[in-house]
């Protein structure tokens, strides 16, 4: 009886001393499957993000919802994926217009109804060194504007 006393003692003292240990492993674990798969973005941005599908394509969307994000937009990017792009949120449909002032890449853009109707595309080119930038004009009263890389839009036909 003494004997098993002693190695149920033994026992004791090393599930002490590994507790730590396991119970460390155990909760790191169980964080890992706590985080959720966000999309991954090549770019660092604070704006919320949402996933919209475009002709059977889902593109990864940053939303500018405010006069400092939207009059920032995509300047200063130097790349945009061909999944992804911005959309402007405004608070009623108006005649928009665009620039393309301290962007270093060309731009599609699509103008939208209300009712998600496109009033006008554009294919937006970055500025040339030394020349004034093109205002980029809707054709009709729009609500919000979606821009995404170059060529997308044709590609999409």
């Amino acid at each position: 009886m003494k004997i098993v006393h002693d190695i149920i003692g033994v026992n004791w003292i090393w599930l002490f001393l590994l507790l730590p240990i396991f119970s460390g492993c155990e909760k790191e674990s169980t964080t890992n499957t706590d985080i959720k798969p966000r999309p991954v973005i090549s770019y660092k941005t604070t704006l919320p993000i949402e996933t919209i599908t475009i002709a059977d394509q889902p593109f990864i969307i940053e939303l500018a919802s405010n006069n400092q994000t939207r009059q920032k937009g995509l300047m200063s990017r130097k790349s945009l994926e061909k999944n992804r792009g911005m959309l402007f949120l405004f608070r009623k449909e108006g005649d928009l217009s665009f620039h393309m002032n301290n962007c270093l890449i060309d731009i599609d853009i699509a103008f939208i109804k209300a009712t998600g109707e496109i009033t006008t595309i554009h294919e937006m080119k970055k500025p040339l060194p030394g020349k004034p930038s093109l205002l980029y004009d809707t054709k009709a009263k729009s609500k919000y504007a979606l821009e995404l890389a170059a060529g997308t839009f044709a590609r999409l036909k």
